[in-house]
């Protein structure tokens, strides 16, 4: 199922729970009471006429997206305290809470100048600026250079990239067994198949073999529908592997789980699948995108140079022999 063209979303409008609605969520003795609370709680309109109030969106705890389909959404709001960097003494003023929604699987940023929410970039600002001056310390740390503060944790937002994107994970739509079955049972074929039957049973009176017919068919469905969500898991398993990659920090080599990494981290490359989309910064890499683009040639990876590319800024669609992307397997390094 694809969702929603995201590009079609006409307004946004934040809501907030009262404090003299908070204790609402005990547990009444009245049933009519539960009956229209988890309608409230299930039902976007209802939840809003029952418990939330209209604020501004820059305030709101909820939001309602409006959609050009005429579809409306409700969605949490989450607030991250953004903190500045730690190289910068001259910020000491607190800044304003980030303020992120998640919608169709992307993710929204409250822009104060629009007073709005914007799509979060594929790529984070300021990550051009951050590969440059790791280009510039490794030839520093070639040439003799300290590690100590090679790509420190306090130069770049970790933490802000982190909550803005998510962990390193591939989108999948999870769906559960019962809906597998729901679908094979309401496919055209099916209905069909069921329509005949009937017709059999019911002109011909042939009840013995339309039952049979029936068990086969119903039999069928479920085993079509236990493949179709065995595949899903081991596509989900294959997909979310977890592996331990060496990310350099502080000077040192460190082990982190691959689901951990952000946009900006530097890891050492190793032969085997890749966990996530790199750039090249130093040496030379083999690999085989045969998974993802089919065909059957083994690509050399060179390391990305900003001198090569003059008044351009990397983008992976067009720096790809400097780019290893996920999936790929590494064959050489």
């Amino acid at each position: 199922m694809e969702p929603p063209d995201t590009s079609d979303i006409l307004s946004f409008q934040g809501y907030t729970l009262p404090w003299s609605k908070t204790g609402q969520r005990s547990h009444t003795a009245v049933a009519s009471a539960v009956w229209f609370w988890q309608l409230a709680v299930l039902l976007p309109p209802l939840r809003i006429l029952f418990r939330l109030k209209a604020c501004s969106t820059n305030e709101a705890m909820f939001v309602r997206v409006k959609l050009a389909s005429r579809q409306r959404r409700l969605v949490g709001v989450e607030r991250l305290r953004s903190r500045p960097n730690l190289s910068d003494k001259a910020v000491k003023t607190p800044m304003p809470p980030l303020l992120l929604i998640r919608l169709f699987g992307c993710c929204y940023s409250y822009d104060q100048t629009s007073a709005s929410f914007i799509k979060v970039p594929r790529m984070p600002a300021g990550i051009i600026q951050q590969m440059q001056s790791a280009v510039l310390a490794l030839t520093s740390v070639d040439q003799g250079g300290s590690w100590e503060h090679f790509n420190a944790p306090g130069s770049w937002p970790r933490r802000l990239r982190q909550a803005m994107y998510g962990p390193n994970l591939v989108p999948m739509a999870h769906f559960t067994f019962a809906r597998f079955l729901l679908a094979e049972l309401l496919s055209p074929l099916f209905l069909f198949q069921c329509l005949q039957i009937a017709m059999w049973a019911w002109g011909y009176v042939y009840y013995s073999y339309t039952m049979v017919l029936a068990a086969i068919m119903l039999m069928g469905c479920v085993l079509s529908a236990s493949l179709l969500y065995a595949q899903q898991k081991r596509l989900a398993a294959v997909a979310n592997q977890t592996r331990l990659v060496p990310i350099v920090s502080k000077g040192r080599v460190q082990a982190m789980k691959s689901q951990q990494l952000v946009p900006g981290d530097v890891i050492v490359v190793q032969a085997g699948q890749a966990v996530c989309d790199m750039v090249l910064l130093q040496g030379n890499a083999l690999t085989d995108e045969s998974r993802l683009t089919g065909q059957d040639v083994n690509m050399r990876k060179v390391a990305y140079t900003p001198e090569h590319y003059p008044g351009m800024e990397y983008d992976p669609n067009l720096q790809r022999p400097c780019t290893i992307f996920a999936g790929s397997f590494i064959q050489q390094v």
